[in-house]
C-alpha cells in the first residue's frame, strides 16, 4: 500500500506527493495554484488505493454487506479520478460522490466495521476533506453523523424479545396483586386483631407497588394513565 499521511492537528491537511501543495486552514485552493492536475491525481490515487483495501477486509456483516458493494463502487469511481482526473467542478463532484459512497457503507444496518476498515476510511477521508476543502470548515465529508442500525432481522426479534419481556412482567405485577388481595382476605379471617392492621398495611403497600411498577413501566402497552407526578405521590403514600 503507498505511504499514507497522517493528519496532525484538528484540521488535518494532506502533503501531497509529488508536486501538490501543503495546503493551510486558511488556503483557499483554486483550480490554477492548489488543484494542479498532478496533485489531483495523487489524492485520488491515494484514495483508490485505501478504498481497495477497505472493501476488501473481512467484516463481520449480520444483514446484506452492502458496505462492500458500495465501497467497491467508491473504489472504481477513485480509481477512475486517477486515470483521468476530472477538472473544474467535477473534482468536488466526484470527491463528494466518493464520499457519499462510503457514507452510505457507514450505515447499511447490521453490517460490520472493523478497526482496520475504519481507519482506512477515516485515511481516505483525509484525502477526500483535502479535495472538498471540508477540512477548512472542521467538517468531514465521509462521516455519516448517524449511528448504523441493527439488521432489520435483529430489530424485529430485539422487538418481540421485548413484547415478551413485558407479557412476562404484566403477568407477575397482576399475580403479585392477586396475592397481596388474597393474603389481605386470609389476615381478616384467621389473624387476630392485633396482626390484622399490620397484614392489611403490609399487603395494601404491595398493591400500590405493583401499580407503580405496571404503570411506571408501561406493561399495558399503551400510552401512559398516570403521570410521572402521581406515581411519585403514590409510592409517598399520599393521594
Amino acid at each position: 500500500m503507498n505511504a499514507v499521511a497522517t493528519p496532525t492537528s484538528a484540521k488535518p491537511r494532506v502533503t501531497m506527493p509529488q508536486n501538490a501543495p501543503a495546503a493551510t486552514a486558511a488556503t483557499t485552493k483554486s483550480p490554477e495554484d492548489a488543484l494542479t492536475p498532478e496533485a489531483i491525481q495523487a489524492a485520488f490515487s491515494q484514495v483508490e488505493t485505501l478504498l481497495n483495501e477497505a472493501y476488501m477486509t473481512d467484516e463481520d456483516h449480520k444483514w446484506s454487506g452492502d458496505s462492500d458493494r458500495l465501497l467497491d463502487i467508491a473504489h472504481n469511481l477513485a480509481d477512475k479520478a486517477m486515470i483521468e482526473p476530472p477538472k473544474g467542478e467535477e473534482i468536488d463532484r466526484v470527491a463528494f460522490n466518493i464520499a457519499a459512497l462510503i457514507r452510505a457503507a457507514r450505515l447499511v444496518p447490521g453490517d460490520g466495521e472493523s478497526q482496520q476498515r475504519k481507519t482506512l476510511l477515516d485515511q481516505a477521508a483525509v484525502y477526500l476533506n483535502w479535495i472538498t476543502e471540508c477540512d477548512v470548515h472542521g467538517e468531514d465529508c465521509c462521516d455519516p453523523g448517524a449511528p448504523r442500525q441493527s439488521a432489520p432481522r435483529e430489530a424485529a426479534e430485539e422487538s418481540a424479545h421485548k413484547t415478551e419481556m413485558r407479557e412476562c412482567a404484566r403477568t407477575a405485577c397482576y399475580e403479585i396483586q392477586c396475592l397481596a388481595e388474597a393474603m389481605q382476605i386470609v389476615a381478616e379471617k384467621f389473624g387476630s386483631s392485633e396482626d390484622q392492621p399490620v397484614a392489611h398495611g403490609i399487603m395494601a403497600r404491595i398493591i400500590v407497588l405493583a401499580e407503580i411498577v405496571y404503570h411506571a413501566a408501561q406493561l399495558h402497552g399503551e400510552a401512559p394513565m398516570a403521570t410521572l407526578a402521581e406515581l411519585r405521590n403514590s409510592f409517598k403514600g399520599r393521594l
